[in-house]
């Protein structure tokens, strides 16, 4: 399950993609261009079955862009996994 978000000026390369695979195991953020989704600027991977992981991944996404937009992203991350996980 992944989600694409347009950020635009306010992110690096533009787009955010966050994916959660179908294990609920491993949350991937990526920052792409965007003109093209395609091109990944950054990407990186966290396990979704540690606590720190949800930690890590608001550091990461802090850098890749506004706080408003790590709010967004963390609750799609966090509401899909949980809710799966229950």
């Amino acid at each position: 399950m992944k989600k694409v978000f347009k950020i635009g000026e306010y992110a690096v390369g533009g787009i955010i993609i966050a994916s959660i695979d179908e294990n609920n195991d491993q949350i991937t953020v990526k920052a792409c261009a965007f003109n093209s989704p395609e091109i990944i600027l950054q990407e990186k991977t966290f396990n979704a079955n540690l606590s720190r992981s949800f930690y890590d991944v608001e550091y990461y996404l802090h850098d890749l862009t506004s706080s408003y937009y790590v709010e967004k992203i963390m609750d799609y991350i966090l509401s899909h996994v949980l809710l799966r996980k229950i």
